[in-house]
């Protein structure tokens, strides 16, 4: 006796995914949904003053500190008083229209980091702020400076895991993302999100990093 069939087509959705199938009104169709649960915001937007950061890092260069493979100028750079606050508005419009929170966002510290040839910043977090962000001044891929990586929520350096055979590569087994951000642009994330930056593979990467608390 033959095999019945039972005329039932399964038919997968992921929900919220651009180039996700389209769910039509077909009968005797089982529709299985992938659903997205949660996902990292990344914002960005763009500011052109990386030639007068560049003369105020110069200015200042005596107050630049070597920490392991960076050179480090620890605060604000003087007389950038009108940048660092569209950095908090920035943040703020990300806390509040973004994510949806009323609290009030203020930068808690901020640095200029400048790497050279070697120079690697291994994967991690910012403990005890709730945003982190980079503005990229000097970087240009052409000339060797390494990318800002996120590591994969899902499978990170920090969270112990099988390690699986991946047999197709999805958003949810790649290791991790490279940020689409630019010379003269702002980025800012969750600061519980892994990230780092590989080896440098030239010389005079500059970019500003920010912690942000929230109120």
């Amino acid at each position: 006796m033959g095999a019945i069939s039972s005329g039932v087509e399964h038919y997968i959705d992921i929900v919220g995914v651009t180039g996700s199938n389209p769910v039509l009104p077909i009968h005797n169709v089982i529709i299985m949904q992938i659903i997205p649960a949660f996902s990292y915001p990344l914002f960005t937007d763009n500011f052109d003053i990386q030639d007068t950061v560049i003369k105020k890092l110069d200015l200042n260069w005596d107050d630049v500190k070597r920490e392991d493979d960076l050179f480090v100028y620890d605060g604000k750079l003087p007389d950038m008083e009108g940048f660092y606050s569209w950095v908090e508005e920035k943040a703020q419009f990300f806390l509040k229209d973004i994510l949806g929170y009323s609290n009030t966002v203020s930068i808690s510290h901020t640095e200029v980091q400048v790497s050279q040839l070697g120079t690697q910043v291994p994967a991690h977090t910012h403990r005890g702020t709730y945003l982190t962000g980079y503005f990229m001044v000097k970087y240009s891929e052409k000339e060797g400076h390494t990318p800002l990586v996120f590591e994969n929520p899902f499978k990170n350096t920090f969270v112990p895991v099988i390690e699986l055979d991946e047999e197709k590569p999805t958003m949810w087994n790649t290791a991790n993302f490279i940020a689409p951000v630019e010379e003269g642009q702002l980025i800012l994330f969750p600061s519980n999100l892994v990230h780092f930056y590989p080896k440098m593979e030239g010389d005079d990467r500059v970019i500003i990093s920010f912690d942000f608390v929230a109120k």
